[in-house]
Order: C-alpha cells, then structure tokens, then sequence
C-alpha cells in the first residue's frame, strides 16, 4: 500500500472511531414507540436559533427535518435548506445533541422544522 493512500486510511479509521455514537432503541413490530416531538424555530439573518436538544437519558429518533440548513453540535448537517428529508426508520441523535438552524448568509429569515420520537427505553 501506497504511504498516502496508508495514511489517508489510517486518518479515516482514527475519525471514524472517536465519533459520538447514538445508542439504539428497539423496533416493536417493525414501528417506533414513544412521544411524537415536532420543533420548528426562525433563524433571522446571520444568525443561530436552538431548534431542539435530545434528551440525556433515552432516546431521540429524527424522523423529518424540513427547511434549514440544520445543524446538530456533534453530527454535522441534516438538512441543507429547502424541501424536507425524511430518515425510515429514523436516524438515532446522540445524547444532549443540540440541533440549531441556521442562516449564515440570507438577507431574509430561515425556517425549520424537526420532528421525531421521543423514547424513554
């Protein structure tokens, strides 16, 4: 193996591994379980609005982001703007990760929308 190519795999592996991880909440027949949450916010011009912080205990599963840019504190962008994403069956936030919207460049405000399922197992 090529000593850059070795390298750039070896970086790769080191990021991979000090990433946040989520921890996994169990499908019941296939299905979410808990409380629908929905957190919409407006982000005026050159500026960050909190969207929605996951819970420290239990479970946070994205299930649509709409508008945005979205941000999460340790997972990077969801959404970068427009229409809506949808994550089947949902994708797991880690604990205290903070989703914010933000508008770092528009003359006009900027909305967002989050919504997911809240678990407590």
């Amino acid at each position: 193996m090529e000593p850059i190519l070795r390298l750039t795999a070896v970086a790769a592996a080191m990021v991979f591994l000090a990433a946040t991880s989520a921890d996994a909440q169990q499908l019941k027949r296939g299905e979410l379980t808990g409380t629908v949450v929905s957190a919409s916010a407006t982000a005026p011009p050159l500026s960050s609005v909190s969207l929605l912080t996951a819970p420290a205990s239990g479970h946070f599963i994205v299930t649509q982001v709409c508008g945005g840019p979205i941000e999460g504190s340790t997972i990077g962008t969801l959404s970068f703007g427009g229409g809506c994403t949808e994550f089947v069956p949902g994708f797991a936030l880690p604990a205290n990760e903070e989703l914010e919207i933000r508008n770092e460049g528009a003359s006009f405000d900027i909305n967002g929308l989050v919504t997911g399922v809240e678990s407590k197992n």
